[in-house]
């Protein structure tokens, strides 16, 4: 998958997870498990503080933009 098509995805997920109820937000990470370590949204979604608190350390602005 193309990084750009990872990235509309990614967004997809994200809308999914807290937007829909249907359980499309699984259905999309089962089908596309990179998902989760896509960004530093979907780390926040599905709760990964390893990752959340690398991504932080790295970048702090990132918990603002």
């Amino acid at each position: 998958m193309t990084s750009d098509g990872l990235n509309q995805k990614a967004a997809e997920f994200c809308a999914a997870s807290v937007r829909d109820w249907t359980g499309r937000a699984a259905r999309m990470l089962a089908e596309t498990p990179e998902l989760a370590g896509h960004s530093l949204a979907t780390a926040l979604l599905l709760g990964d503080v390893t990752r959340v608190r690398a991504e932080i350390e790295r970048d702090p602005a990132a918990a603002t933009r």
